[in-house]
């Protein structure tokens, strides 16, 4: 078996709040004004018919009562000079008694199409005309789901479908009617057309999104970390990165000009001449290392490590060039 819930009753307190506020001290009085509700309830939706009223909120104090009307046309409410609404006023004074002072607000509602109450009624008031029930559905799904705020919407119709023998049950949906979440804005309106086949009930489902909704904060790039070159400092480094990276948008600092004669990378020619001179530029530097120096502790030997010596073999000396 189905456990179906009422969503308006389901998210009372989450979403949605009772259609009537006031507190009765005692239990006599609370059978008296819930009745009361229930025939000023009844006035209004015979009374205002065809004002598309979707919604009717009453609130009581000790001397007060105030009715809010939602409604798509709020000129038929008023009337012509205020004369329907101060009709209904009369009505409405009869029932709650002399006692107590009355007041009727109205509340215009911007996007009827997204209403599930005035959907289900517009819906029972087509079927009343004969007109196709396929035709209906489709078409109030579709300008509903023409608005931004509506998530999804899903429609039922049960009973002699186009006067049919036996009875069934046609649904229709579109995007997303979460009826478990309870931090989704669901709607839920029924209402009754009356065919000369007998009675269709429709059902509607209008999810508005969520109340609070989720979002996922977008995980951000970490950024790269640069290695420093051990003995070298962090400004330097930096800005030396900086000036060679292709990615920081500045061309490269550019040093002093090369010499033309070492840009190929081989060594300069050297005449005959020069070879010669740098060759007796080495001999006398290494006859000055073999020699010892005067007055040494050695010995008239070299310390260890000097060429000449007899512990180890001599390091050749480094070319000298022009």
């Amino acid at each position: 078996m189905g456990h179906k819930v009422n969503p308006q009753c389901l998210r009372l307190s989450i979403s949605r709040n009772w259609a009537s506020r006031w507190f009765a001290p005692s239990k006599k009085q609370f059978r008296q004004q819930l009745d009361e509700d229930r025939k000023i309830r009844e006035l209004l939706q015979k009374a205002l018919a065809s004002a598309a009223v979707s919604r009717v909120v009453i609130e009581r104090s000790a001397e007060k009562v105030r009715i809010a009307i939602h409604t798509a046309r709020p000129g038929i409410l008023i009337g012509r000079g205020g004369e329907s609404i101060q009709r209904l006023e009369r009505e409405v004074q009869k029932i709650i008694g002399t006692g107590q002072q009355l007041k009727i607000d109205y509340v215009e509602i911007k996007n009827p199409a997204i209403e599930a109450q005035l959907i289900a009624d517009s819906l029972a008031f087509q079927l009343q005309k004969r007109i196709a029930f396929r035709r209906a559905m489709k078409r109030a799904i579709q300008q509903a789901m023409e608005s931004k705020e509506c998530k999804g919407i899903k429609i039922v119709c049960d009973g002699r479908l186009a006067g049919a023998e036996m009875t069934r049950r046609e649904v229709y949906r579109a995007g997303t009617v979460p009826l478990s979440t309870f931090r989704a804005n669901v709607e839920f309106g029924m209402a009754t057309a009356h065919t000369t086949a007998g009675c269709i009930g429709t059902k509607v489902w209008v999810c508005r999104g969520d109340l609070v909704p989720i979002e996922r904060e977008k995980a951000t790039p970490r950024e790269r970390e640069r290695v420093e070159p051990p003995g070298q400092a962090r400004g330097s480094t930096s800005s030396s990165l900086d000036s060679a990276s292709p990615r920081s948008g500045r061309p490269p600092e550019q040093g002093p000009p090369a010499n033309p004669s070492t840009s190929s990378g081989s060594l300069p020619l050297l005449s005959k001449e020069s070879r010669a001179s740098s060759r007796e530029a080495g001999a006398r530097v290494e006859g000055v290392v073999g020699e010892p120096p005067h007055g040494s502790s050695h010995g008239g030997k070299p310390p260890h490590g000097l060429a000449g010596g007899g512990e180890g073999p001599a390091s050749p000396a480094p070319a000298v060039t022009s």
